[in-house]
C-alpha cells in the first residue's frame, strides 16, 4: 500500500504504526508458541491385572484344551445330524383332519385352470384383416362419390377404374 501513505493514520504516524504492529505480531507469535495441547496423546498405561491368563502357561494350556474339546464335540454333533436316517413321510396317516378336502380343492383348481387354458388357446381373432381391408375399400366409394374436386382433378382415377 505504498500509494496511500498519507491515509495510514494509525498512531498518527506510519512508522510508529508499523513498529506497534510488528510488536503485536511478535507478542501473538510468542503466545502461540507457549500454548500447550489439552488433549492427552500419551499411550494408555498397561493394565496387567485385566489379562485373562497373563503368563500363566498352565491356564493357557487348559483353555486351549477346552476349546479344542468343545470344537470336537460340535463336529461330532454335526456328523451325527448329517448321517442319521431320514424319516420318510410314507403312510403316517393324515397330517390334518381336512387333508382330503385340501386335496380335492387343489384338483378342482387345477381342473379349472386347464379349462381356462384350453379356452384361451381356442380363441380366434374377432376382426380379420382381410375383412377390414374389404370394408375400407367399400367405404372408400362413399368418399370418392362425395369429393367432387378430387374426382375432377384425377386423384381418384385408379380407384374409380377398380370399382367399375
Amino acid at each position: 500500500m505504498k500509494c496511500q501513505r498519507r491515509t495510514d493514520t494509525s498512531f498518527g504516524n506510519p512508522h510508529v504504526a508499523r513498529r506497534e504492529l510488528s510488536k503485536q505480531q511478535h507478542a501473538h507469535k510468542e503466545r502461540l508458541n507457549q500454548v500447550k495441547s489439552t488433549l492427552d496423546t500419551r499411550p494408555p498405561a498397561a493394565q496387567p491385572h485385566l489379562t485373562l491368563c497373563g503368563r500363566d502357561y498352565v491356564a493357557k494350556k487348559k483353555q486351549m484344551t477346552e476349546a479344542a474339546f468343545s470344537d470336537l464335540k460340535m463336529i461330532q454333533s454335526i456328523a451325527r445330524t448329517m448321517t442319521r436316517k431320514q424319516d420318510s413321510m410314507e403312510r403316517r396317516g393324515p397330517v390334518s383332519l381336512n387333508a382330503d378336502f385340501k386335496k380335492q380343492e387343489v384338483y378342482r383348481i387345477m381342473h379349472d385352470n386347464h379349462q381356462l387354458l384350453d379356452s384361451i388357446e381356442q380363441v380366434s381373432p374377432v376382426i380379420r384383416s382381410k375383412d377390414a381391408i374389404r370394408d375400407h375399400r367399400n367405404r372408400q366409394r362413399y368418399v370418392i362419390n362425395s369429393s367432387h374436386t378430387m374426382r375432377m382433378s384425377g386423384e381418384y382415377d385408379a380407384d374409380i377404374q377398380r370399382i367399375r
